[in-house]
């Protein structure tokens, strides 16, 4: 499984479902991928090797599905992890996520990763007795980011520029902006992301109807 879209309007009685969709992923994909860790630690006498057991998932899409703020840590608990490892275009866009919703998404994605000033703690030369805890560690993969008509301000780009400061989405090559307020604000965010080279990458990037006034076309 390479595509996985939940894409549609979703209203009524199918809220409640979606709701709990949205709140179970994250717990049965990590209760999957432990069970097949013990499984592998014990066929292996004592050696683990970390293999995922999760859906090698290279397109996500939530578009148009009514997300909303309170959605947004289920689906950045989705994200981190093996998931979130194999990604490479994710579809946020036509949801009133807003800045509350997608700062918790960026945030979680920034926290998941090292501070890039901190030295690396060497690994253990030894092999563990169990298998160790999954661990997060953005979206390095990553290359189309759709966030558009989430009605992102210059708050959330904040919260993205933190994420990218990290280095949640090294290699990042699309970036859809379209049909947010970002006004000139937002824009300045966006000029301080491209000027400290955090999306080397970046060959698209669209802010259309984005209300991107001449101060930010300028920066």
């Amino acid at each position: 499984l390479e595509t996985l879209r939940f894409t549609g309007a979703i209203s009524g009685p199918q809220e409640d479902y979606l709701q709990e969709a949205l709140v179970t992923m994250p717990v049965i994909f990590s209760h999957l991928q432990l069970q097949q860790q013990q499984q592998q630690h014990q066929q292996q006498g004592g050696l683990y090797k970390l293999k995922t057991v999760l859906p090698q998932l290279k397109k996500l899409s939530f578009s148009k599905i009514g997300l909303f703020p309170f959605n947004a840590s289920c689906i950045a608990s989705t994200l981190l992890g093996s998931l979130g490892s194999h990604l490479l275009e994710l579809d946020l866009s036509h949801n009133l996520l807003k800045d509350e919703g997608l700062s918790t998404i960026f945030k979680a994605l920034a926290s998941s990763l090292p501070d890039p000033t901190t030295r690396r703690r060497r690994p253990s030369p030894s092999f563990p007795s169990s298998p160790p805890p999954s661990y997060s560690h953005g979206l390095p993969n990553l290359l189309s980011l759709d966030v558009s008509y989430t009605h992102c301000t210059s708050i959330g780009l904040r919260a993205l520029h933190l994420a990218l400061r990290k280095g949640g989405m090294p290699l990042l090559r699309s970036l859809l902006l379209a049909g947010n307020p970002l006004k000139d604000e937002g824009g300045l965010v966006l000029a301080a992301i491209i000027e400290e080279k955090k999306l080397p990458f970046l060959e698209h990037l669209d802010t259309t109807a984005c209300g991107l006034g001449p101060q930010a076309s300028r920066a």
